[in-house]
């Protein structure tokens, strides 16, 4: 299946490539116009020698519907009023343009919901963010069974791993540290340690940085082909954690996160992963806004096969330099438009 599933992308690349000679714009807010931008192009819809027009979001509906006939693909922000926003979606179908919406975290609720009727009146049925019985159950044996299967195999690369992080500084070869997991109970994630020893003694709690002075010789190579996660295995046999699932938080920043976006607090109503939705589709400097998205998605569409393909996935991604970089100060790097597909 994962032959086919390839087989399938670069089939479907070849059939939308026609879409790089379109021409796109961008109707929103000014401050998401060179986020846009960036990603289109990185993300291959557009040509890399195109621009992107940009119309504000505050103009008229007949100033916009005017302004959009000359392109292909419209793209529309996440801020704009709802109103609005239904009558640019409705006006560009009706003038078959490709149309692409950046959705706010209000619009992930209502996503694979169910109908109903209160009378004659059609409902829908927005259920909580969790997982049923029978998914749990499925999601764990799948857990116990691979994260066994890869403690064996990786075995040896995690005692060379060790070695090294011995011999380049003496100090401990494991990290533990409090994370926020599932029904905000705390446990600690193990991980191979790639700082120096009290990396934060002076600097209290801070995200780590590309080029980071804190990461060790070792360090860099154990991160940049994510060998530091590896003991999260045991993580993942232990209960804490499942292979996929929300990057589990310090408590620190998920506090400072759930200030921000209220929506935060969802991300655990399941289990935290060593990968996820957001790592396979975003990069590691994604914001915790858009990766909030990615992991509130990916808890409304579980499925084990989800799971499987993500998996697989990840593997392509630990192959990719640019997604383990660390935090940039680029926010143009940051990837808040993939398509969120499985």
């Amino acid at each position: 299946m994962f032959v086919l599933w390839l087989t399938w992308k670069g089939v479907f690349t070849r059939i939308n490539c026609k879409m790089l000679n379109e021409r796109a714009v961008f109707i929103g807010n000014e401050s998401e116009l060179e986020l846009i931008k960036e990603n289109l192009k990185d993300s291959k819809l557009i040509n890399s020698k195109s621009d992107v027009a940009w119309l504000n979001q505050d103009i008229t509906l007949s100033e916009i519907k005017n302004e959009i006939l000359p392109y292909g693909l419209v793209f529309i922000g996440s801020s704009m009023k709802e109103k609005k926003k239904s009558d640019i979606l409705y006006y560009a179908m009706k003038q078959k343009k490709s149309a692409y919406m950046i959705p706010n975290t209000n619009d992930l609720f209502i996503m694979n919901t169910s109908f109903t009727t209160v009378g004659d009146t059609m409902m829908l049925e927005v259920k909580p963010f969790e997982l049923t019985t029978g998914q749990m159950l499925a999601k764990r044996i799948l857990d116990v069974a691979i994260s066994a299967l890869l403690l064996v195999i990786t075995l040896p690369i995690m005692i060379s791993a060790a070695l090294a992080i011995k011999l380049e500084d003496g100090g401990p070869f494991f990290f533990k540290q409090e994370r926020v997991g599932q029904g905000h109970k705390p446990f600690h994630i193990l991980k191979f340690r790639s700082m120096i020893i009290d990396a934060e003694a002076k600097t209290g709690p801070v995200l780590a940085k590309s080029a980071d002075s804190r990461i060790t010789k070792v360090g860099k190579f154990i991160r940049r082909t994510r060998i530091d996660e590896l003991p999260q295995l045991f993580n993942v046999l232990k209960g804490d954690m499942s292979l996929v699932g929300p990057r589990p938080e310090r408590e620190y920043f998920a506090k400072k996160f759930e200030k921000e976006n209220k929506w935060f607090y969802y991300r655990n109503s399941v289990k935290p992963g060593i990968t996820g939705y957001a790592q396979v589709l975003g990069f590691y400097t994604t914001s915790a806004d858009a990766k909030l998205k990615f992991d509130l998605y990916y808890i409304r569409h579980y499925s084990i096969w989800l799971d499987i393909v993500l998996l697989f996935r990840t593997v392509l991604v630990v192959l990719n330099k640019t997604q383990a970089e660390g935090q940039q100060e680029k926010v143009a790097k940051q990837t808040i438009f993939k398509r969120a597909k499985a």
